[in-house]
C-alpha cells in the first residue's frame, strides 16, 4: 500500500510538472517590430519631382519579395517602365532603397511609411553623367 502511494504521489507530481510546462507565458508571443504587411503590395499612384522642379504622376507596382518578409520590389519606379524592379527594404516605419543599378542607372535614397496608404521617398538617381534628386509621394 505503502508504495502504491508513493507511486501515485510521483505520478501526480510528474502530471503538475508537464501540465505547468505546458502553459502559455503571458507576453511570449513576439510582437512584430515593424508595420510591414502585404497590405503594401499592389498598385500605388507615384507624385514625383525632381532637382529640375519637372513633375510626373504615374503608377507603380510593389510586389512583395517571397524569400524575405522585409523586402519589396517597386516596377515602373522613376518611369523606367515594368520590365525592371527597384529593390526597397522595408522597417518599422523606414524604408531603404540599397543602393542599386537597374537598367543603367544607380538608384539609392530612404524613404517613411506615413500609414498603409502614404510612402514618402527621397532619392537618387546616377545615369553615369549627372545625378538627380526626387523625391516622391505614392498614396493608394
Amino acid at each position: 500500500m505503502r508504495n502504491y502511494l508513493l507511486i501515485l504521489k510521483i505520478f501526480f507530481i510528474a502530471l503538475l510538472l508537464f501540465i505547468a510546462s505546458c502553459a502559455k507565458e503571458e507576453g511570449s508571443t513576439p510582437k512584430p517590430s515593424s508595420p510591414v504587411s502585404t497590405g503594401y503590395a499592389g498598385e500605388w499612384t507615384c507624385d514625383e519631382t525632381n532637382k529640375k522642379n519637372d513633375h510626373y504622376n504615374y503608377k507603380v507596382r510593389l510586389s512583395k519579395s517571397a524569400s524575405n518578409n522585409s523586402e519589396y520590389y517597386i516596377r515602373n519606379f522613376n518611369l523606367m517602365g515594368n520590365k525592371d524592379s527597384v529593390k526597397t527594404i522595408f522597417s518599422g516605419t523606414s524604408v531603404t532603397i540599397p543602393s542599386q543599378e537597374v537598367a543603367g542607372i544607380k538608384y539609392s535614397g530612404s524613404g517613411t511609411i506615413v500609414n498603409n496608404s502614404k510612402i514618402n521617398f527621397s532619392y537618387t538617381a546616377y545615369d553615369g553623367a549627372d545625378t538627380d534628386t526626387i523625391t516622391a509621394k505614392y498614396s493608394k
